[in-house]
């Protein structure tokens, strides 16, 4: 198991995690 590949798809998906709260939280202010 390659530890860059892992790493860089950890980092990725805390990205996405952090998008995704973001957009939880436009939606909770919008509404």
């Amino acid at each position: 198991m390659p530890r860059g590949r892992s790493k860089e798809r950890s980092e990725t998906e805390e990205k996405y995690r952090t998008l995704k709260n973001a957009m939880l939280h436009s939606f909770l202010l919008l509404t």
